[in-house]
């Protein structure tokens, strides 16, 4: 069953609700079917609703024009008059804040079972130096211990009353909202990803999400063939993760070496 995860920065309240209404108001109003109470909420903010076998989040709320602060996705800031409409996908999250650095996060799950369950907990990083390295080497301001990561692998300067972030030269590079940056002037609610590390910017701390363990790997359409140009693998997906105790498999109904293929894919799960 879908759900909406909300949670706050400054009270650390965290509440999930079913998304099971055709129809859902979210807002500050004793009357939405999901009630933030929080100031920098509108009354009536947004709206979730059904449309086929998808869930559509609109902003703003169909019965008011405007809302006070708006949106942020994808470091993307919705402005409160700006029309804004998102199918619902698994891991999607939204944000709504203020000038006094209230956050209010909304994070989508999809129910499906896949494994993305939980975000990982958070760890506030303040942003109070003019500039701060981070990476591996533990003399770095924020020392992000994984072999993805480089030693020096980011730095952050202080500009115009935010920061702008430099790649170091490191090895898998730096991205900012899923772009391959080597430098960017950050904007509230941007997407800082270094190696499995996603890290929110919120203009005086990030917000740090560790996702060493949340890791999927996929392997789309196998194909194998063997002595005599049989066919082992014929369009053969595998998906697993770290956390997952199983490999999930999807194939083409006719595979001519069934026993070989269950051999091969038994071989790779061990």
């Amino acid at each position: 069953m879908p759900t909406l995860e909300v949670t706050s920065n400054t009270s650390g309240a965290k509440k999930s609700y079913l998304l099971i209404k055709e129809v859902i108001n979210i807002g500050r109003d004793a009357t939405n079917d999901i009630v933030i109470n929080d100031a920098s909420v509108s009354g009536l903010h947004l709206q979730i609703v059904r449309q086929g076998n998808s869930l559509i989040l609109i902003h703003p709320h169909p019965d008011r024009q405007q809302t006070q602060n708006g949106l942020l996705y994808q470091g993307h800031k919705v402005r409160g008059d700006e029309s804004f409409r998102k199918p619902l996908s698994r891991g999607d999250f939204f944000r709504i804040g203020n000038e006094h650095d209230t956050l209010i996060t909304l994070t989508y799950h999809d129910g499906s079972g896949a494994e993305q369950e939980m975000l990982p907990p958070i760890q506030p990083i303040k942003l109070d130096d003019a500039e701060i390295t981070i990476g591996r080497m533990p003399d770095n301001t924020v020392v992000l211990s994984h072999p993805q990561i480089s030693g020096y692998h980011a730095r952050m300067v202080r500009e115009n009353g935010s920061y702008r972030i430099y790649d170091l030269g490191s090895t898998n590079h730096l991205y900012v909202n899923s772009q391959v940056v080597t430098n960017h002037l950050l904007k509230m609610g941007d997407d800082i990803r270094i190696g499995p590390y996603k890290l929110v910017y919120e203009s005086t701390q990030l917000i740090q999400y560790d996702e060493s363990k949340y890791i999927r790997i996929d392997a789309l359409n196998l194909k194998k063939s063997g002595n005599n140009a049989d066919i082992l693998l014929n369009n053969i997906s595998l998906s697993c993760s770290t956390t997952a105790r199983t490999i999930t498999v999807t194939w083409r109904p006719s595979v001519p070496n069934w026993g070989m293929c269950r051999r091969m894919i038994s071989f790779i799960a061990t």
